[in-house]
């Protein structure tokens, strides 16, 4: 049933404070598969199994206090992202399939079933161990989600184009996420540190599409990541270090010293403050010059021809200014929130360095590098774990404006 948090509105509940109890069983196999008073709910990451979840999820999210729902075919397929087609195997047959397995698993016990409509109730297991929060407001930021990518464009765009594997892969992230102590005396995190190529194969998806889809979540803050950065091992090879998840930025902080301490106690030698720090400037960095030079490539090919180089340089001028300002704003965003990570990271403080000039003096002054990225940088505590965050938000820019 769906879980509530005490609100702080006088009146009504906070989507934010919502949430639903899924068992870690639904979307990865614990002990071979997910069991509960003799009923199997596990979804197989399938083209049925991943499409079952969803369809779950949004009969769900369209109940009513007791579970109960009456919902119209139509109105899950375009939940979904796609557009209602009759006929046998295509989207509404899909669906109308997909209910009557949600029914066999004995999650929904069907009271109306017709060719444009359902209704019945939920039927959620109670689950006391073993299951992760799927917050509601999360939810439906990744079926409502919409973006504007660029000047050329008059319509807003999901980031999200294949929801039901969006939803599938965030979902299995989460039941992964487990607490963890750190080094901070007294404190835990809850984190996570699957590979690439384990999330790839439990989920059914390849690893192209989970190096977009995390750029993604991150971008949207649904999930957070930090990465060390190469590592030395004690007898000299050079390894890639895993990239550690979390759900919230006040978690992320802390997943970084669970990662430092795992890494010193095995005897690594990783790129510490000031190298780290050199590295992910000079990574930003360049993934703004591919990014001019691959908006440069697009247009020229689109409008050289058509309209004229002069035209065409216009256009790219004017898409790069857009493409940086839309990057400027996810910084702004994301030093409204670093206090999270330390005190000393605020937008006041931002305004205040920048203003008077102080990235000038920074060690890491480059006159290329906005002040913003070194006002970051000039902090010790936040640089390596905000910058890294900013890393993954510039990424899934370029994923939006189709120059990555």
């Amino acid at each position: 049933m769906t879980e509530i948090l005490k609100s702080e509105k006088k009146y009504g509940i906070h989507r934010k404070d919502m949430f639903y109890k899924i068992g870690n069983g639904f979307v990865r196999t614990v002990n071979n598969k997910f069991v509960e008073n003799g009923r199997e709910y596990y979804f197989a990451p399938t083209k049925e199994g991943i499409l079952d979840y969803s369809v779950f999820l949004t009969i769900l999210y369209n109940c009513n206090g007791q579970n109960e729902f009456d919902i119209r075919i139509n109105k899950i397929i375009k939940s979904l992202g796609k557009k209602p087609q009759s006929g046998i195997g295509r989207n509404n047959d899909n669906v109308k399939q997909s209910i009557k397995r949600l029914e066999q698993k004995f999650l929904l016990r069907i009271d109306e079933f017709e060719d444009s409509f359902v209704s019945g109730e939920v039927l959620l297991p109670d689950l006391e161990k073993h299951f992760f929060k799927l917050y509601e407001n999360d939810l439906i930021m990744i079926m409502n989600n919409l973006s504007k990518r660029s000047m050329e464009d008059d319509e807003f765009i999901s980031k999200y184009n294949n929801k039901e594997k969006a939803i599938y892969v965030y979902s299995y992230l989460l039941s992964m996420l487990g607490k963890h102590e750190t080094t901070e005396a007294g404190m835990e995190t809850y984190l996570c540190f699957p590979s690439y190529k384990q999330i790839a194969e439990e989920c059914g998806v390849s690893e192209s599409y989970i190096n977009k889809l995390l750029a993604y979540l991150e971008y949207d803050e649904l999930l957070f990541s930090i990465y060390l950065g190469d590592a030395e091992t004690p007898d000299g090879n050079t390894v890639i270090t895993s990239n550690y998840y979390t759900n919230s930025i006040e978690n992320l902080s802390l997943a970084y010293c669970y990662a430092r301490a795992y890494y010193d106690n095995e005897g690594y030698k990783y790129p510490k403050y000031a190298k780290r720090t050199k590295q992910l400037l000079e990574d930003i960095s360049n993934m703004l010059v591919k990014s001019k030079d691959r908006l440069l490539e697009k247009y020229a090919k689109k409008f050289k021809k058509s309209h004229g180089e002069e035209y065409a340089k216009t256009l790219i001028e004017k898409e790069y200014l857009k493409f940086k300002e839309h990057f400027y704003m996810a910084i702004k965003k994301s030093v409204a929130y670093g206090n999270k990570i330390h005190p000393d990271i605020t937008s006041d403080k931002m305004k205040c360095y920048i203003a008077t000039r102080q990235n000038l003096k920074s060690k890491f002054y480059n006159k290329n590098t906005h002040p913003s990225l070194l006002f970051i940088a000039d902090n010790e505590s936040a640089s390596i774990i905000l910058l890294s965050h900013i890393k993954q938000k510039l990424k899934a820019l370029m994923y939006l404006y189709n120059i990555k």
